[in-house]
């Protein structure tokens, strides 16, 4: 729309607030304040726009991210018990043992760690618990759930942690009168698993937040 000076009659630019002629004041007719108003109102909608858009980016990228952790928990949980009743945690004198097998042979008065004052019934229960839970919480795709998993991985990595170091000391003094006494990897790679599956629950509390917010 063409604006024209009111005094000398000078053709104003679009955005011109004051003739370069005479100095005399633009008038804004009605038209252009609407005009003008309704320009800043697109311009707003249009940036809560990309801003609703890039929220949803946002949330789907953690939603996606977030179902990604869960299934690899699972994976990690499998992991872990195959671990704990199939890999050999300590050889002695060409003897193997998982650790599901040194803890069930700890059971009761009448194992070793029996006779030293400690039933380690408790942590094959714990140990279950645990590892039922690594398995059976990511599929109830809950964080509350999965969360309470990585707490019991922790408490499992501790107590698995406490169990070996005994263990260590009673195949130490084997190896004295037996050469082929050691202990395995096993035991160790079952506590990093649980450390990562615990740390693994927490990233995906974080990402289940984002994708709800």
């Amino acid at each position: 729309m063409e604006r024209y000076c009111v005094k000398c009659g000078k053709k104003l630019e679009e955005n011109e607030l004051f003739c370069t002629r005479c100095g005399t004041k633009a008038v804004v007719s009605n038209r252009e304040k609407m005009e003008n108003i309704s320009g800043k109102v697109k311009e707003m909608v249009g940036n809560k726009n990309m801003s609703a858009k890039t929220d949803a980016k946002a949330s789907a990228k953690a939603g996606a991210s977030a179902e990604s952790i869960r299934k690899i928990m699972m994976v990690l949980g499998v992991l872990n018990a195959l671990l704990f009743l199939l890999v050999p945690a300590v050889t002695i004198d060409s003897q193997s043992n998982t650790l599901a097998g040194l803890i069930i042979s700890d059971c009761g008065g009448d194992s070793l760690s029996g006779t030293l004052g400690t039933d380690y019934t408790y942590l094959l229960v714990l140990l279950g618990v645990m590892l039922a839970a690594e398995i059976i919480f990511p599929i109830a795709k809950d964080w509350r759930f999965i969360g309470a998993g990585g707490i019991l991985s922790l408490i499992g990595c501790f107590s698995v942690g406490s169990y070996l170091s005994k263990i260590e000391g009673i195949v130490n003094l084997a190896s004295w009168g037996i050469s082929d006494s050691s202990m395995t990897p096993a035991g160790s790679a079952f506590r990093i698993l649980c450390v990562i599956y615990a740390v693994m629950s927490v990233v995906y509390f974080v990402q289940v937040k984002r994708a709800r917010a």
